[in-house]
């Protein structure tokens, strides 16, 4: 009995336990930015976003 209830438990941790998460990491291009009502279009802009919390711009 305890078998039968094993197996499905395991699957069900395994396909919940290794969801993707979103994340910010990798290059980005600013292609517009916000200043109050008026947008604004940045010249060559980006920000790279690290896996140790750091970033560049």
């Amino acid at each position: 009995m305890k078998k039968i209830l094993i197996l499905p438990l395991t699957v069900i941790v395994l396909l919940f336990g290794c969801e993707n998460k979103p994340t910010i990491e990798g290059l980005w291009i600013v292609t517009s930015v916000m200043v109050g009502k008026e947008k604004m279009t940045p010249n060559a802009r980006w920000a790279r976003f690290n896996s140790d919390f750091t970033q560049e711009s």
